[in-house]
């Protein structure tokens, strides 16, 4: 795992583990945050790392931030509908519907991103200790599963990054 990815998700179990009897907003926000962010920098930072090589310096992480919060969530919920991987044209994929893997973190991506901005934005919803846990499990099985398709099925991984960084538009 990414070690950027990682800390996030300790991070976020660890502010869910504070304050058992009487958990404060700011953690399980803070909390279901981080479990998004997780999410986003493990398929971010890995999806730059097939697409670009090492060298030269500073090309990898020039392409990982051209990834974009919305356009990911678009061609992921095209997914989640059963799409096959929106906007690679002329690419003979092995597979040309997308793995139990990818549509798992499909399914998760788009609503952990909405659960963010209302953590992050909405003052007045209020969480609880259930939904945020559910939240970083939710974060911690997308991850799984993106790096079994990143060990597996290297061309599916390839195709997702290049949808996910184009928002799925065909160029």
């Amino acid at each position: 795992m990414h070690p950027y990815s990682g800390q996030l998700l300790e991070q976020a179990w660890h502010l869910w583990s504070l304050d058992r009897t009487r958990p404060r907003q700011v953690n399980l926000r803070q909390a279901i945050s981080c479990a998004y962010y997780a999410l986003f920098h493990a398929i971010v930072q890995e999806g730059a790392a097939l697409l670009a090589p090492a060298n030269p310096a500073g090309l990898r992480a020039n392409l990982a931030r051209r990834f974009g919060h919305r356009p990911m969530r678009e061609v992921c919920r095209q997914i989640a509908r059963g799409a096959a991987i929106p906007g690679v044209p002329n690419v003979r994929l092995v597979v040309t519907t997308p793995s139990a893997e990818l549509r798992r973190i499909a399914d998760a991506f788009h609503p952990l991103q909405e659960l963010r901005h209302t953590a992050d934005y909405d003052l007045h919803a209020t969480f609880d200790r259930l939904r945020a846990e559910l939240s970083i499990t939710l974060a911690e099985n997308a991850i799984k599963d993106w790096y079994r398709i990143l060990s597996t099925n290297k061309d599916e991984a390839a195709a997702f990054a290049v949808s996910l960084l184009f928002g799925g538009k065909e160029h």
